[in-house]
């Protein structure tokens, strides 16, 4: 009796064993789970017979259970350490382009001012007026905080409504280029000054064709409402 005793208990640790050194995570701990349980029947059964087989049985999948579930939440842990410490590195790299973004766009922002010209009374763009107006449409709308200043101007000849007028036509030209190219409207602002800065010289034509002008600035989105304003 003695015996049949020490040898199912020697089963049972031998299936505890080789459980612990087995290195494949799925099927091999489900083999040692079952080791487990049917050691324990075996030493059960061995003591109290088939009610002792029945006991032991449900106490090695229990233990069984217990010790997969060990290695599971170690394995869990060291994936969740993983992911944590990826997470972190990805988040600087993030901060880090974050910043280099705003140091561009202020860079854009601070350094980055154009002239548009028009010929005599027109409004209208130029094919190569049109396609540059395109690209600064693209640049702005890939940065979400930029945002466009119009400052319409024209030459002294006619009067100053008229010129007022025609300034203001000449920027909604460059306003529809832009919103044509997902520039929205909230992120551009205008004024027409007209003839009332020219400094031109009467009969000076290429002054004049100095003056018939758009100047198309690049700002940050928070500064157009103050531009707006003056």
């Amino acid at each position: 009796m003695r015996i049949k005793i020490i040898s199912a208990v020697l089963l049972t640790l031998a299936a505890f064993n080789s459980f612990a050194a087995e290195t494949q995570p799925t099927q091999a701990q489900k083999n040692a789970r079952d080791g487990i349980a049917l050691g324990n029947a075996a030493a059960g059964g061995v003591i109290a017979g088939p009610l002792g087989f029945v006991a032991g049985l449900m106490a090695g999948n229990w233990l069984g259970e217990r010790v997969i579930d060990s290695y599971s939440s170690e394995e869990a842990g060291q994936a969740l350490v993983k992911a944590r410490t990826e997470n972190d590195q990805l988040r600087k790299r993030f901060a880090l382009l974050d910043a280099e973004n705003i140091s561009l766009q202020r860079l854009l922002a601070d350094s980055l001012q154009f002239q548009e010209l028009f010929h005599t009374g027109e409004s209208k763009l130029s094919d190569l007026g049109q396609a540059r107006i395109e690209r600064i449409a693209q640049l702005v709308a890939q940065q979400d905080s930029l945002g466009v200043h119009l400052s319409g101007f024209a030459d002294p000849r006619g009067g100053s409504d008229y010129n007022k007028q025609l300034s203001q036509q000449r920027m909604d030209s460059i306003i529809a280029v832009l919103a044509s190219n997902g520039v929205n409207a909230d992120r551009v602002s205008s004024e027409a000054f007209g003839d009332s800065l020219s400094v031109a010289i009467e009969g000076d034509y290429d002054a004049y064709a100095l003056e018939r002008r758009v100047s198309i600035e690049l700002v940050r989105t928070m500064d157009t409402s103050s531009l707006a304003a003056r």
